[in-house]
């Protein structure tokens, strides 16, 4: 396999050998006999050694390292919660690497069983570290040209009558129909002025200590940008409205925003939407499994929470 290069990040063609070679030719006291490659993200590649250290490589056409690292430098003088430390940087910005954050993923499954003090605790910390992300300066962390932007309502609902809905129309017609219309009244979600986002706040990304069941750290900033507050609260609500509602009662953005939960519901149903679109290809009993629960929230995108 061949390790092609474009713009300083790496398509994915490389394998686990590859990538390790080229860390080893950057920091030739590492010890790469334990390794393992990690391909679950959306925007890297991730070689995991000595299941204690992490280097990130970027795929093409997403934002390098310096601006993720820059980030987080800042955050950590506002933020509590453990993030990637960045301890070893290829020089050329190609990749880098971490200690890994030690936890599991908060996965709903595993939410639904914590003790109810336990979950308001993780949900507190996740808010404050919410508050303290959002509130960073773009202007003193990069000047404003070199920041990417989340993309808008109108783009992701462009992508979805064009791709998605096409997509499934002769597979799931109702749903189709649902959806289309759903993407029509997103297009036109009205957004605040943007902010500093995680970009994608999904459990996967929650860390939790089986131990102790507080929240041990938040991963992939991969995709940091300026965008919708409300984006960073989606993932809450695979947890259900009350954690969603809880997380963004215990949230301080700095001022009022009436309609936070209400986008943030309407970003989830989108988010829900674009795994269905991403996985089209399995078949049509894999997209009616992931259909399943898409259904109900199509049909209640209207939500009013009297207390934002």
């Amino acid at each position: 396999m061949l390790l092609a290069k474009s713009e300083g990040v790496f398509e994915r063609l490389a394998c686990v050998d590859q990538l390790a070679a080229l860390v080893g030719q950057v920091f030739p006291l590492i010890s790469l006999d334990d390794r393992r490659l990690e391909r679950s993200g959306g925007d890297h590649d991730l070689l995991i050694v000595d299941e204690s250290f992490a280097f990130r490589f970027p795929r093409s056409g997403v934002h390098g390292l310096a601006l993720e690292i820059d980030v987080l430098r800042h955050l950590r003088r506002r933020s509590a919660v453990a993030t990637p430390t960045y301890s070893h940087v290829d020089p050329a910005g190609r990749f880098g690497g971490y200690p890994l954050i030690s936890g599991s993923a908060l996965t709903p499954a595993c939410f639904a069983v914590l003790p109810e003090d336990r979950r308001d605790g993780v949900l507190r910390a996740a808010a404050v570290f919410l508050s303290a992300l959002h509130g960073l300066s773009p202007e003193v962390i990069a000047p404003v040209r070199q920041w990417p932007s989340m993309w808008t309502p109108a783009e992701f609902a462009h992508r979805g009558l064009t791709e998605f809905v096409p997509a499934i129309a002769e597979d799931l017609p109702d749903q189709a129909r649902a959806a289309g219309a759903f993407y029509a009244r997103y297009r036109e979600l009205e957004l605040p002025p943007p902010v500093v986002v995680h970009g994608d706040l999904v459990y996967e990304h929650v860390l939790i200590d089986k131990d102790t069941l507080e929240l041990t750290g938040i991963i992939d900033f991969g995709d940091i940008a300026l965008g919708d507050p409300a984006q960073d609260f989606l993932g809450f609500w695979a947890y259900g409205v009350d954690a969603a509602a809880r997380a963004i009662d215990l949230y301080d953005p700095g001022g009022p925003d009436a309609g936070l939960i209400e986008r943030s519901r309407h970003h989830f149903i989108r988010y829900c939407l674009d795994r269905l679109l991403e996985n089209v290809d399995r078949g049509p009993s894999a997209r009616h499994d992931l259909a399943a629960g898409i259904d109900e929230l199509l049909a209640t995108d209207t939500f009013h929470n009297p207390r934002r």
